[in-house]
């Protein structure tokens, strides 16, 4: 199975939407991984609810019709982190989309992503399920989950896990061995991609750790998709 890895650029739904359209199309991976909060851009949360209600989706929303309809005409999967709104609630997501369908809507179940001061209404999941998908068993992680408690996120299968860090290239360097150390507490197929952005400045990066090693990676500063075959 080929697994892309897609280090992109973050800006806005419309110009994310469109990075997503052309990765599906040109890429022949059969599922493709985006960063934390990709569709929105992990910065785009600003705590104050009544804008941020306005920038979350919630599920039905028309972007996921049209995410449903390209896993459907090109026949591959997507996931997509996002920020989610439930009513007045808003998580920080992961969609796994196949076959026209979201198969799983993962929430992230550590607080990391959202400021000490965030209202209630900013809130976690508290469940982590597998997917199948092409009789492939997946769990999806995000970012901080897996330095808070690794249990959840045990599985035989591949460990998703999209991050969103803006350390420098030297911080990033120095805290690989941690990365690598958590993903083999959870699995021996791990895959891990962050994002490309200007305000904070995220260097992006992509990697597959297997069993324990690096196997295989994305240059930092480099906008492209790493193609993993497992």
């Amino acid at each position: 199975m080929k697994i892309g890895l897609a280090a992109f650029k973050v800006k806005d739904i419309t110009y994310d939407l469109n990075k997503i359209h052309a990765a599906i199309k040109d890429t022949d991976a059969e599922i493709l991984i985006f960063p934390e909060a990709y569709l929105q851009g992990f910065c785009a949360m600003t705590f104050d609810l009544d804008h941020d209600l306005k920038i979350a989706k919630d599920i039905d929303d028309h972007i996921f019709v049209e995410l449903k309809e390209l896993t459907q005409r090109y026949h591959k999967a997507l996931v997509i982190p996002y920020f989610e709104k439930d009513e007045e609630d808003i998580y920080s997501s992961c969609a796994f989309i196949a076959y026209g369908e979201i198969l799983y809507n993962y929430r992230r179940m550590s607080d990391g992503w959202k400021i000490k001061e965030a209202p209630k209404n900013y809130k976690e999941g508290d469940s982590s399920s597998s997917i199948i998908y092409k009789e492939r068993e997946f769990k999806v992680a995000l970012c901080g989950d897996m330095f808070t408690d690794t249990r959840p996120y045990k599985t035989s299968g591949i460990l998703i896990w999209p991050i969103y860090v803006n350390f420098d290239i030297v911080t990033f360097e120095r805290s690989k061995s941690e990365y690598i150390q958590k993903a083999n507490e959870a699995s021996k197929d791990v895959l891990i991609v962050n994002a490309l952005d200007d305000d904070p400045i995220a260097h992006g990066g992509a990697f597959y750790i297997k069993d324990c090693k690096l196997e295989k990676c994305l240059p930092y500063d480099e906008e492209d998709i790493l193609i993993i075959d497992i």
